[in-house]
């Protein structure tokens, strides 16, 4: 009989254990990522150091302190990244653009909202990110403005690709 009673109660007792443990893949958004990559598909060596970046981050002379906060139901920011950035095609035959960038010094712009998160999707107002490992990849279709040489007129827009790493 005591035999009995000790399988049932390692029965119940791994159940409630693997019951209670979920599955945390569903869960890997939560928590605090930053924004390590800004890229608009344009190399440039806006520093001066004679190294060209794709990555923005490396390039702009401004503060990155954004951060997106994953909770249960609710994803905000209270610290966006948002420099003014004009971009002009200088000439076309090289691809060689300029880049006048003007910092956000004055305040922050931020958020709260709600999300869905569909297996490896999240969108966040109406836009949908890749959550891919410890990485989230949001992509701003057609954000940035490309002028002229004159800077008259836009001649195309770029995808802005914003890339956020998991904070530990």
């Amino acid at each position: 009989m005591n035999l009995k009673i000790s399988i049932v109660f390692i029965f119940l007792s791994c159940c409630l254990f693997l019951g209670c443990s979920g599955d945390q893949s569903n869960n890997q958004h939560i928590g605090t990522w930053e924004l390590v990559s800004y890229s608009v598909g344009i190399s440039a060596d806006l520093n001066n150091d004679n190294i060209a970046n794709e990555n923005l981050l490396k390039e702009f002379d401004c503060e990155n302190l954004e951060t997106l906060v994953f909770e249960d139901e609710v994803v905000s920011n209270n610290k966006s990244f948002n420099p003014e950035v004009k971009i002009t095609l200088v000439n076309a035959e090289n691809n060689e653009y300029a880049f006048i960038v003007k910092c956000d010094n004055e305040g922050f712009i931020g958020f709260a909202s709600d999300y869905l998160k569909q297996g490896d999707t999240i969108s966040i107002q109406n836009k949908v990110s890749i959550l891919k490992d410890n990485t989230l990849t949001r992509v701003l279709s057609g954000n940035i403005e490309v002028y002229n040489a004159a800077g008259t007129e836009i001649i195309e827009r770029r995808d802005l690709t914003l890339v956020y790493k998991k904070q530990k």
